[in-house]
């Protein structure tokens, strides 16, 4: 009788390290993928906003701070730079409302304290008791008007006092 020698030079593998050597396949796979191609960074409702990154959502995201006298929100740019800036395609681009002290304020030490401008409209609008309402200090002008390259003091419109 002839024995039959197996010539297979591979062993039979089990199941546990069939399943074992294809998680950490599938481990190396994922971990190639998140360090060649991170997950592009949003803020979806509910997630957290991520700085530098453009972060969108469908409602509106809106921050509370109870303490009194103190800024709910403080942006700061440097040299040049715009500290807050809204836009929108049809509504206002910054809104302010409040039941008692100014809506929008500005304050300024060389420059204008509120600027408008507008390419087919009003640059600033006033409407109210008094539409709009200046105070020169010292010997200042409260209120001044220019239409085109001359000053225009006069018209329904302008009440003056001194």
């Amino acid at each position: 009788m002839t024995e039959q020698a197996s010539t297979s030079s591979t062993e039979r593998r089990t199941r546990r390290q069939l399943l074992a050597g294809g998680t950490g396949a599938l481990a190396a796979v994922l971990a190639a993928q998140a360090i060649a191609r991170p997950a592009p960074a949003a803020a979806d409702n509910g997630g957290n906003v991520i700085l530098g990154q453009v972060n969108t959502e469908t409602s509106a995201t809106q921050i509370s701070n109870t303490a009194d006298g103190t800024a709910v929100l403080q942006c700061v740019a440097t040299g040049l730079g715009t500290g807050v800036t809204g836009l929108s395609d049809s509504g206002d681009g910054v809104f302010g409302n409040s039941p008692s002290g100014a809506g929008v304020s500005g304050l300024s030490t060389k420059g204008n304290g509120v600027f408008g401008g507008s390419t087919h409209g009003t640059g600033v609008r006033g409407e109210g008791t008094v539409g709009v309402h200046g105070v020169g200090s010292g010997n200042g002008t409260g209120c001044k008007a220019v239409a085109g390259a001359v000053p225009r003091w006069q018209g329904s419109a302008a009440l003056g006092q001194r």
